[in-house]
């Protein structure tokens, strides 16, 4: 499915795609709809052997793209995970590695059902790549690889960054000695010009959250019907607090 649809092969290839994909009777497929997709005419393939070996070696490399273009994205999304969360070249078996020891301190119990589901695809001990990674785009984006198209490919990058991203902010708070029975946790961050880089992990015991709901109560009827301008109101708030 992928290699019938992606643009990430030459016009050449994608000329002689349209023409197997269009084919109704093979002989004029060969004979007229391949050279004609290649920008040669049948009777000059007959008269010039030059031509004609031009040709052959262009239809060659046409197909050899088409039968490659599955292959070339599963090396890019490799790649893609290798610069983006391992940092060097390794091999499959040992990025693999590297990404399930990364979460492995996760509370699996406590993360929302779509980061369990990428967790347990992450932590599959399924040893081809291809699978591998078939099954977290599986996880991601709701389809394997291989029936993606071009836009797939790119809004695969950014979720599987994004959720990256959720999951080292749990890991952080996961690798706490917080009694999940006991009080509830969570990690704010602030960035903003001028200004460092704040971070807190809070965590408040449940007898206390009644209380802090009765605050939350006062807060909220103070707001304005300006959802910016409540939100600015309190990341200010937020800012003064985490300063203290």
């Amino acid at each position: 499915d992928y290699a019938k649809d992606n643009g990430r092969i030459s016009k050449e290839a994608m000329a002689i795609r349209t023409a197997i994909a269009d084919s109704r009777e093979p002989e004029k497929t060969f004979f007229e709809d391949f050279p004609s997709a290649l920008g040669y005419s049948v009777s000059n393939l007959h008269t010039s052997a030059e031509s004609f070996q031009e040709y052959i070696g262009k239809l060659q490399e046409a197909i050899r793209e088409i039968r490659s273009s599955q292959d070339q994205l599963y090396d890019r999304v490799e790649n893609f995970i290798i610069d983006e969360f391992i940092g060097k070249q390794t091999s499959f078996l040992n990025y693999k590695v590297k990404l399930q020891k990364r979460f492995s301190k996760i509370r699996r119990h406590l993360c929302l059902p779509y980061q369990k589901t990428f967790l347990m695809r992450l932590d599959s001990q399924l040893e081809d790549r291809n699978s591998w990674l078939n099954s977290l785009s599986q996880a991601v984006i709701g389809k394997p690889l291989d029936r993606i198209n071009d836009h797939d490919e790119v809004v695969f990058y950014d979720k599987f960054k994004a959720i990256i991203l959720e999951l080292d902010s749990l890991n952080s708070i996961s690798s706490s000695d917080f009694d999940e029975k006991k009080e509830d946790v969570f990690e704010i961050e602030m960035s903003s010009f001028g200004e460092k880089k704040q971070k807190k992990s809070v965590r408040l015991p449940k007898a206390k959250i009644k209380e802090a709901d009765e605050i939350e109560k006062i807060l909220g009827s103070s707001l304005s019907k300006d959802k910016t301008t409540n939100i600015y109101a309190v990341a200010n708030l937020l800012k003064k607090l985490l300063k203290e």
